[in-house]
């Protein structure tokens, strides 16, 4: 065997061959088009929402539209500036109960919104015009929160494109020049669903060792908006979606929790805290808790479902609110197959946060529910009570259209969504562009919006004022208006709600022509005598 070499002998123990240091992995790169990029999508989301505001206010026209409630909530907040409260609710009771035939306004609105408004009051005044600006700061809020709630679920592209899409539909971009409570609504709420989103994340909800804080916040978050709007009560349900949708999905088993009194304290604080809140804010600025109207039941629900699936169309897009039918591309045969896919896929999206996404999504379904069952029980059937509905019906269905067109590759149903959406804003755009001209026409004849400000309402306003005492109460359409204007107390009278027979407004003030000014020709000559008419407006005085 000498000088013979054999392959597989084996090496002696110094011919071992030493290890070759290759040293630690090397970072695996990621396409530069996946990763996060926090701060482009920061400064994106701001130059979008900053864009968006732009074209808000190019759409807005000198002036304000006639229905009053915008005048109740700038006297509920100036009353907060002044530092009497006590008086518009005095003021506003009056109003209501003198006023004969159907009750057409609670003796005051929940305080959220004023509260809101009272800073800005407290700056510009009554202004109609610069109030503006709160719809316009609170559709850019419910703008970044919609953005963070789509892009957790679907990703930055349909999130950038579904932005836009959701807030500038037709009826939610002309809203952005109304003194109204939609807006801050949204906001609030977006901002809440936002908020209930990072506790599932974080199990701030359910971490027995967590910090109690986040739980009372929630809590305040869920009071704030109920005290916007009394739908705002379906954020406790979301809150106990979002722990339903914890307990159901994770450890401890819900026995073991039901067995400590920690963990179901915690449970409990959310909702408590938002109890509390509500009656605290009650007890400093009480106000109509629970509206009473006859005609509202939970019935209306499925009454008025055809009026409801309109107006869901509206907020979603998918319905010019002057429009009776929903029409896409001239037609309202492809406009309803839309809507009914939109629907289809929303539940899709419901049964997908019931069984894969439970922990994520429950929330969401749980609010939009009882949001649905709250502003649709209401006795008239109106697209302001399906505000924050809308959004969540087209957030559903989204997620149920991702899900269902990429079960096998999600880019495949995310390029559905971001086509869905893209579709959608193209028809805004379109919108934002005839509105915008619009607006500039008026601007440039130096018109005013028939309303408050119109100076045909100016001339009455001011004739109301010279021609009675700061004691006297008038009687006109819009009594509410009327009194933020002059600073009497009215009640309203028109062709639904007549003129007391026992007792006799100072002034009575009708539109020329309009039956209530037939019937004050006719049958209240000798209590009353034509003072002063312009082409708008007659006032008629006492004899």
């Amino acid at each position: 065997m000498d000088g013979q070499i054999v392959a597989d002998a084996p090496l002696a123990p110094d011919d071992v061959p030493a290890p070759v240091d290759i040293g630690p992995p090397g970072p695996i790169r990621t396409p530069w088009w996946r990763r996060q990029h926090p701060v482009l999508v920061g400064l994106g989301l701001a130059l979008m929402v900053g864009a968006m505001a732009a074209m808000m206010y190019a759409s807005h026209r000198p002036g304000h539209w006639w229905g009053d409630d915008w005048a109740l909530y700038i006297r509920q907040a100036k009353s907060l500036v002044d530092g009497n409260p006590g008086a518009v609710t005095a003021d506003n009771e009056f109003t209501v109960l003198e006023s004969l035939g159907a009750p057409f306004s609670p003796p005051l609105y929940p305080w959220g919104f004023p509260l809101i408004l009272a800073p800005f009051v407290a700056v510009v005044g009554t202004d109609v015009d610069a109030l503006t600006i709160v719809p316009v700061l609170s559709a850019c809020i419910f703008a970044c929160a919609w953005f963070a709630l789509v892009r957790r679920r679907l990703g930055t592209a349909v999130a950038f494109v579904s932005t836009p899409a959701i807030t500038l539909t037709p009826v939610l971009y002309s809203w952005t020049e109304l003194i109204q409570s939609e807006w801050p609504f949204l906001a609030v709420t977006f901002a809440m669903l936002v908020a209930i989103d990072h506790a599932v994340e974080s199990k701030v909800l359910t971490d027995a060792a967590g910090r109690w804080w986040p739980l009372v916040l929630l809590g305040v978050g869920a009071a704030a908006a109920f005290s916007v709007r009394r739908e705002g009560l379906a954020m406790t349900a979301a809150i106990a979606g979002a722990q339903i949708g914890l307990l159901t999905t994770g450890a401890p088993p819900v026995r073991e929790w039901f067995a400590d009194r920690i963990r179901l304290l915690r449970l409990v604080v959310p909702h408590l805290s938002a109890l509390v809140t509500v009656y605290a804010v009650q007890w400093l600025l009480p106000s109509t808790l629970v509206p009473q109207y006859d005609g509202t039941s939970i019935r209306n629900t499925y009454r008025f479902a055809e009026r409801h699936f309109r107006h869901v169309a509206d907020i979603v897009g998918l319905k010019r609110p002057w429009d009776r039918d929903v029409v896409v591309l001239g037609s309202a045969g492809l406009g309803t197959a839309a809507m009914v896919a939109l629907l289809i896929l929303m539940l899709v999206g419901v049964a997908l946060a019931l069984t894969l996404f439970r922990r994520r999504d429950l929330h969401i379904v749980f609010y939009g529910l009882v949001a649905f069952a709250i502003g649709g029980s209401f006795r008239s059937a109106i697209n302001r009570y399906m505000t924050t509905v809308g959004p969540i019906v087209l957030l559903l269905a989204l997620v149920g259209l991702a899900t269902a067109l990429g079960f096998r590759r999600r880019w495949i149903g995310l390029t559905g969504a971001f086509l869905v959406c893209a579709a959608i804003l193209g028809g805004n755009l379109a919108n934002a562009h005839l509105r915008i001209d619009s607006a500039e026409r008026t601007v440039a004849a130096g018109a005013v919006e028939y309303g408050p400000t119109h100076p045909s309402a100016i001339e009455m306003f001011d004739v109301v004022i010279a021609n009675s005492d700061p004691d006297d109460v008038v009687a006109g359409p819009k009594a509410r208006a009327l009194t933020l204007m002059t600073d009497r107390r009215a009640i309203q009278v028109d062709q639904w709600r007549p003129l007391p027979d026992d007792w006799s407004p100072t002034l009575v003030v009708v539109e020329v022509n309009a039956p209530m000014d037939l019937e004050m020709m006719a049958e209240h000559t000798d209590r009353y005598e034509e003072l002063w008419s312009n082409t708008r407006f007659r006032v008629y005085a006492l004899r």
